[in-house]
């Protein structure tokens, strides 16, 4: 059984004004940089990122961080069982890959080593593509579980997805994994019929 308190929740990602324009000037940033138009284009990924923070803690999160720096990954996971992640994953073409944290990209080289040898817990992933961090934990911390989406999906429906998850887990304490399972597939089916429907409306009109 997991409860909200278990789970720790890194926001890597800006989730305000000005620490978006403080990212962006930053050279080893690549998140904020990709917004083309600024902040009028992540605007509302902020107040999506903002108004989840809140609803986490009122839910019963152990701890939310915000502008999460690699200390705080060392620092989480001697504290709970789950951790989940919010970031930007950068893509190597020489390695496996980095995850972005506010200080800068960390390898998964890095973050592996990081990671006890005996921690039996969940690192949960809201990064679109992390293929190469889920592998090399598999091999080398097998007594661990790693979560994350096979596809991308924009950090505002990750910050929704995730409030259904810990209010799943407050009614009914049921796994971690098991509680991600449901509410993403229960995501996914709305999605499919949301899609059915305009469909169908539109060959109606």
């Amino acid at each position: 059984m997991t409860k909200p308190a278990d789970c720790v929740v890194l926001i890597a990602l800006p989730t305000s004004r000005s620490g978006f324009e403080w990212s962006r000037a930053q050279a080893q940033s690549e998140y904020a940089n990709r917004f083309l138009l600024g902040w009028d284009q992540y605007e509302g990924v902020s107040d999506d990122l903002t108004d989840a923070v809140e609803r986490y803690k009122s839910q019963g999160v152990k701890h939310v961080a915000v502008d999460a720096r690699q200390e705080e990954w060392l620092r989480t996971l001697s504290e709970a069982e789950v951790v989940i992640i919010f970031a930007h994953w950068i893509e190597s073409a020489a390695g496996a890959g980095a995850i972005e944290f506010w200080d800068g990209p960390c390898s998964v080289e890095e973050l592996v080593d990081q990671i006890p040898v005996d921690f039996n817990g969940v690192i949960d992933l809201s990064v679109c593509h992390p293929f190469g961090f889920a592998d090399q934990v598999a091999r080398h911390r097998p007594n661990c579980s790693v979560c994350y989406a096979e596809y991308a999906v924009s950090p505002s429906i990750w910050a929704e997805i995730y409030c259904s998850i810990f209010e799943v887990l407050r009614r009914t304490g049921m796994d971690y994994r098991e509680a991600v399972t449901r509410v993403t597939l229960e995501y996914r089916r709305q999605a499919k019929k949301k899609m059915k429907d305009k469909t169908r409306d539109r060959r109606h009109q």
